[in-house]
């Protein structure tokens, strides 16, 4: 099934407030602070994560709301490398 143009628009827009929330707060937002912010119900927003986390642009995780492709809020065997400097990846 195509996603309309409006599912796509509303998908890219709640990816935006995903990023620019955490950006601004360090922590994703809620579904409920994202239901809020577009004035839509929780199951549209959860459908949203779910096609955002399909596309690979978050990461949802069991008893955890998601997390965003980067550092963790579990713990990973994977090292982030900069410049000279390496670290786990902790979370």
């Amino acid at each position: 099934m195509e996603q309309s143009q409006k599912e796509r628009s509303l998908d890219l827009d709640v990816r935006h407030f995903i990023y620019t929330t955490f950006a601004e707060t360090s922590r994703p937002p809620t579904t409920i602070e994202t239901s809020e912010h577009f004035k839509i119900p929780i199951a549209t927003v959860e459908k949203a994560y779910e096609k955002l986390a399909s596309a690979h642009h978050i990461a949802l995780a069991p008893g955890i709301p998601f997390d965003l492709d980067g550092p963790s809020l579990f713990r990973t065997p994977h090292k982030l490398c900069g410049g000279s400097r390496k670290q786990a990846v902790l979370g």
